[in-house]
């Protein structure tokens, strides 16, 4: 969801709701953890299959736009320590992957 899909669904039933008001509310949430931010498509993702303190990783195909959420411990706490070893301080780590699932794959 983008700050523009959430304008126009709010807009229903309160029309004064507007676009500064959705990026701070979803600058709220995020930072509650209840969503995360997609950067790369300027997007939002209700952040819901992934334990509270666990950093999301999220797949986006390509093909379908389907964007799944898992989790990865180890890849997470590897690249923390490379980070750190470098000293830079992660303060909202959200890791995306680009790819095709098989199933759309083969339908191309």
């Amino acid at each position: 969801m983008t700050a523009y899909d959430l304008v126009h669904e709010v807009r229903r039933s309160h029309p004064r709701f507007g676009v500064p008001t959705a990026y701070r509310l979803l600058a709220r949430l995020t930072m509650a953890g209840a969503i995360y931010r997609i950067a790369s498509l300027n997007a939002w993702i209700v952040k819901n299959t992934v334990p509270r303190d666990a950093v999301p990783l999220l797949g986006i195909c390509e093909s379908c736009g389907v964007i799944d959420m898992w989790t990865a411990p180890d890849l997470v706490d590897g690249a923390r320590r490379t980070a750190s070893a470098r000293g830079f301080r992660t303060t909202l780590p959200v890791v995306e992957l680009y790819g095709t699932y098989a199933a759309c794959a083969c339908m191309s």
